[in-house]
């Protein structure tokens, strides 16, 4: 099949190319519905009869840990296995905005500008250090420039893909210019300075517009980054500062110990040298998440764990209605088991909870599952058991990609909300209005904690009817002298569950109501549906039921969860809002003291006790 202008990929109509991509062509493509645009990449058409390499592209959507950076282009949907041809879509384009690629021959650079797209990317590079991804091989071709009225982004892809592409096998990587030298030693497994290196390579191509490493021959392109010295920028581009010379040795030392420490220092060695030869012009910071504190540097001679060459293990539900792990989820082949890994086991009492596979890393490297079920019915007692401890990995099918969510859709500028009679934790508590709520705004919600203060805001936008419930019951102050019954502490889920003046977790307000976003917004015949999106260190989403016969989607009531720590969850809790830094300082403290029981899921060992919800 030949892609062009007019084709047809899973939906998606392709627009124009962009240029190269990471690991194929970059096109331009149109959404179902004439509901925006985004970027897809096209692999080259013999690749689609490799099955490492169709298995790679599958596996790609896994690198959810990166894509709430701003400077990170992660996977939005994927070829389906009967496709001819390989694909991946990335994330929308956001309106206003337009994108192009670099490609893998571009055009040398203003030293300033290039320097500030090596800044963006560094930021995003390290941002995936921190959480244990390496991205393996940073090209020009894996850079797409987002430009707006505020100015350019750059946009790093191809997270995952090209891990799984090895040059040391069958030379399938599109680009092998910028591969650190440690890749091409079988079985090395790759640290942050195969990103640092990669990095330098990527900032001299921008600067002259000519490969560290060019060639046809693996063979000859592997020696060549083992064996040869790295090249000097001015002799290319004698208008360089000559410190940039030490800067790309640096980047482009053999062996990652002699490198930068992290990929941050490289950019800022690069934008000292040019700082010092000439005056700075203005251009775009370092894009990180303002939410996310920082952590120390990951050392670039540190071997990280290799995500993409391990394959998952799923889990089941046990008798608590709590994942364990051990079984080949995908084969269930039941879409809403995907949705939900938490069961509706027989018995009486089922409260609110998360349920989550958290992939997290043991000491020696390996991936292993744990189940945390973390906003859940109540803490952990004898009878009712936290989240499991970590299992060691079986071999088990890969799980479905999983998608970025786009951003929420506009709504009308009112909406009509309903709600169902559910057993009452307080008397008397009355139902919001129903009609003409308002989805433009937000409202500020201060809770005053034993432990501290937060301050949430709430966002209509997002979901007016979850707010405008919230701000009924801090009206009625049903939230007043209540307790945050649950901690949860797991390397892929880290929450404080609030909301239930019971303190048992099945409490509701006397009434439940549906899901906002994300679920409203995802086709129910979507096949990507339930597959687990990041909610980002600082949201406030609600917890929601599984009560037997209520499904999740509706049991919405008075329960919500506090994200301390970046968490992996099916798209099924409604966020709603954010909370400030001095709340975030708050929940660290919560989280420091740990658990009652010293578990990763029980009750917080400090009590938290909501003493007053005000709207402010």
């Amino acid at each position: 099949m030949q892609v062009q202008p007019g084709s047809m990929l899973g939906g998606y109509t392709v627009v124009q190319p962009l240029g190269a991509g990471s690991a194929g062509t970059m096109f331009l493509a149109r959404r179902p519905g004439g509901a925006g645009e985004l970027p897809i990449e096209v692999m080259p058409a013999a690749w689609a009869e490799v099955p490492a390499i169709r298995a790679a592209v599958e596996q790609s959507a896994r690198y959810s840990g990166v894509n709430n950076h701003p400077c990170v282009a992660p996977v939005f949907d994927r070829c389906m296995p009967a496709d001819p041809v390989l694909w991946l879509a990335l994330r929308p384009i956001p309106a206003g905005s337009s994108v192009s690629a670099v490609g893998n021959r571009p055009a040398r650079m203003e030293p300033d500008r290039a320097i500030r797209i090596v800044e963006q990317l560094a930021g995003a590079l390290d941002y995936a250090h921190e959480r244990g991804i390496v991205h393996g091989n940073v090209t020009p071709a894996a850079i797409l420039v987002q430009r707006d009225e505020s100015g350019e982004r750059a946009l790093l892809s191809g997270f995952g893909l090209a891990r799984r592409l090895e040059p040391a096998g069958a030379g399938q990587v599109a680009d092998l210019g910028c591969t650190a030298p440690e890749r091409w030693t079988p079985g090395a497994v790759l640290g942050a300075g195969a990103d640092v290196y990669s990095l330098g390579c990527t900032l001299f191509q921008l600067l002259t517009g000519v490969p560290v490493v060019s060639g046809d021959d693996p063979g000859a392109v592997g020696a060549a980054h083992r064996y040869a010295p790295p090249p000097s920028p001015r002799e290319l581009r004698p208008d360089l500062p000559a410190a940039l010379d030490t800067v790309i040795a640096t980047a482009l030392a053999k062996e990652p110990a002699d490198r930068y420490a992290t990929c941050g220092q490289l950019a800022a060695a690069a934008r000292q040298a040019l700082d010092a030869a000439m005056p700075s012009a203005p251009g775009l910071a370092p894009a990180r998440p303002d939410a996310q504190p920082a952590s120390s540097a990951q050392p670039a001679s540190a071997a990280l764990p290799d995500f993409s060459a391990q394959e998952d293990s799923l889990t089941q539900p046990n008798s608590d209605g709590l994942p364990s792990a051990a079984t080949d989820f995908a084969a269930l082949g039941d879409l809403a088991a995907q949705r939900r890994v938490s069961a509706h086991p027989p018995g009486p009492g089922r409260g609110e909870k998360i349920a989550v596979i958290a992939l997290v890393t043991a000491a020696v490297g390996t991936v292993v599952a744990v189940s945390a079920a973390a906003a859940g019915i109540r803490p952990a007692t004898e009878d009712h058991p936290a989240a499991a401890a970590p299992v060691a990995s079986t071999t088990a099918a890969p799980a479905p990609a999983k998608p970025l969510l786009p951003s929420p859709n506009p709504r009308p500028a009112t909406v009509d909300c309903s709600y169902h009679a559910a057993p009452a934790a307080v008397p008397g508590i009355t139902q919001p209005a129903t009609a003409g709520i308002s989805t433009a705004g937000t409202a500020q919600v201060a809770l005053d904690t034993g432990q501290g203060p937060m301050s949430l805001t709430l966002d209509r936008s997002e979901a007016p009817c979850t707010v405008d419930s919230f701000l009924n019951l801090v009206a009625q102050n049903y939230f007043d002298n209540s307790p945050c019954h649950r901690l949860t502490d797991a390397p892929s889920l880290k929450v404080l569950q609030c909301g239930d003046p019971t303190g048992k977790g099945t409490g509701t307000p006397g009434y439940e109501f549906a899901n906002e976003y994300p679920s409203d917004q995802i086709a129910p015949d979507n096949p990507n549906a339930g597959q687990p999106v990041t909610y980002s260190r600082g949201v406030v989403a609600m917890a929601n039921s599984d009560r037997p016969g209520m499904p999740t989607e509706g049991t919405n009531g008075s329960q919500f969860f506090l994200v301390i720590g970046d968490s992996e969850l099916p798209p099924d809790y409604t966020v709603f809002g954010t909370v400030d830094p001095t709340g975030l300082a708050t929940l660290d403290r919560i989280a420091a003291a740990g658990t009652a029981d010293a578990s990763q899921d029980g009750a917080p060992a400090n009590p938290v006790v909501i003493a007053t919800a005000r709207a402010q």
